[in-house]
């Protein structure tokens, strides 16, 4: 096998011919979908209490001229794409591949945000450095099974999400395949991150997304100014696959490339929540209206989940952090009962500890149901039955909405934007960046949206 057939240099050569045009109209539609998605997630961090101190210290330790988007703080571009990435992340709200568990919108849109600022970068280029980075973070966590390895102690965001933002960054320059091919290899060799310390520690796993979008926006700047990465990152005896995966795959890397589009197997969230939870608050969501329940006359609510889901969300105790609250099903049903909807704002320190949220959390059961194993994770199932004063209502969720045989519309997505945006942008802004993005395709100058986020 030559140099220009393995998998490294293959990938390489796609990206670096994406900036020709050939991606569908449809798939750049889930891109728009993705991209203000990851817009209204910017926003719903900004309220993530510790992200005030990780975002000072960026600004303290990496002084610059480029704008973290959703504030007014400026630092170093690799800096304030990282910046951006853990604010995007913070209130789990961003866009995830349910197959990889990779958070793809965190690690790519941000690393294109900020490069806009201070280069020329077309809304249709911007566009497909974010289906890029998708393609190329999720083909990699595909490559090296890295669903399990959350088992071993590792993030797979952290673990693929250098590469998924060098890949983004090096299309957003119009990289030829040669730097690309570099530009990956480099972002490749810092791949890692422990998944350890996400509900009791929140601000670690903010500043790894950071540090881990950082070192790919680093990366492409570096392979723009000459240096050189590996030759073939991925494969082979000390590549990415052998260092990572139990079974490795390189042929995902590449097969279907062009044909079968990762941005398109990507889940959007209806609510700022673990995707985990999502299918059982939309099938609570369903039994509450359909029984017309009282949360005073509510006795007992059964959750059902496979092992792999619960493992996730199983967490009874009083939330400590905006995290672990958006981690919990127990409280994530207590906020539904109470408030209709699950808010950004209730997930905050005073609103997670109302007394009335934690007696309602008492009253949620959850279990693990082996026959919702098998269908796990072609679907994600859940099954809710809500009990009150003698009556029974039971609904089961096969996916929740925002997942890719459930897509949210842009419509839907552009109320969650301008839901979480509210307080930081005024109206007229937050249309703007609405119509800016819907229209993207044909702007001229993506730094106009950049422009529009910094406040």
């Amino acid at each position: 096998m030559t140099q220009q057939d393995r998998p490294t240099a293959q990938l390489a050569r796609f990206l670096a011919d994406l900036t020709n045009g050939g991606i569908p109209a449809a798939v750049e539609e889930i891109a728009r979908r993705h991209l203000l998605d990851v817009l209204a997630g910017l926003f719903a961090g900004r309220g993530v209490p510790e992200m005030e101190t990780l975002l000072a210290h960026v600004a303290a330790t990496a002084p610059g001229e480029a704008c973290i988007p959703a504030t007014s703080r400026r630092c170093a571009a690799p800096a304030a794409a990282g910046a951006t990435a853990a604010l995007c992340h913070a209130a789990e709200s961003d866009p995830i591949d349910s197959g990889t568990t990779i958070c793809a919108g965190a690690v790519t849109v941000p690393a294109a945000l900020i490069l806009c600022q201070h280069r020329p970068v077309t809304g249709r280029r911007f566009l497909a450095a974010t289906v890029g980075g998708y393609e190329a973070g999720i083909r990699l966590g595909r490559a090296a099974g890295s669903s399990s390895l959350l088992g071993r102690g590792f993030w797979p965001t952290a673990v693929c999400g250098a590469v998924a933002a060098a890949a983004t960054g090096a299309v957003a320059l119009e990289l030829d395949a040669d730097r690309t091919r570099h530009a990956l290899g480099l972002a490749a060799v810092h791949a890692g991150g422990l998944a350890t310390g996400g509900a009791e520690a929140p601000a670690a796993r903010s500043m790894l997304c950071a540090a881990t979008v950082r070192a790919g926006l680093d990366a492409v700047l570096a392979a723009e100014a000459g240096m050189a990465g590996p030759a073939e990152a991925f494969d082979g005896e000390r590549g990415f696959l052998a260092a990572f995966a139990n079974a490795p795959d390189p042929a995902a890397l590449t097969d279907g490339l062009g044909e079968r589009w990762s941005i398109g197997g990507a889940s959007q969230k209806a609510w700022p929540c673990a995707l985990q939870a999502q299918s059982a608050v939309d099938a609570l969501r369903t039994a509450l209206a359909a029984g017309a329940f009282a949360a005073a006359r509510i006795s007992k609510i059964v959750i059902d989940l496979p092992a792999a889901m619960r493992r996730i969300v199983d967490r009874p105790g009083a939330p400590a952090t905006h995290f672990s609250a958006a981690a919990s099903i127990q409280f994530l049903a207590a906020a539904l009962i109470l408030d209709g909807d699950i808010a950004p704002r209730r997930l905050g320190a005073e609103g997670r500890g109302e007394k009335a949220v934690l007696d309602l959390m008492k009253k949620v059961m959850v279990r693990h149901d082996p026959a919702l194993d098998a269908r796990f994770p072609a679907e994600w199932p859940a099954r809710v039955t809500v009990r009150a004063a003698g009556r029974e209502e039971t609904r089961e969720v096969s996916a929740p909405p925002g997942h890719p045989s459930r897509p949210l519309t842009f419509a839907e997505t552009a109320d969650r934007f301008r839901a979480y945006a509210a307080g930081y942008l005024d109206t007229e802004t937050r249309e703007s960046v609405i119509a800016l993005v819907d229209g993207l395709a044909d702007a001229p100058d993506a730094g106009q949206l950049a422009a529009l986020l910094c406040c």
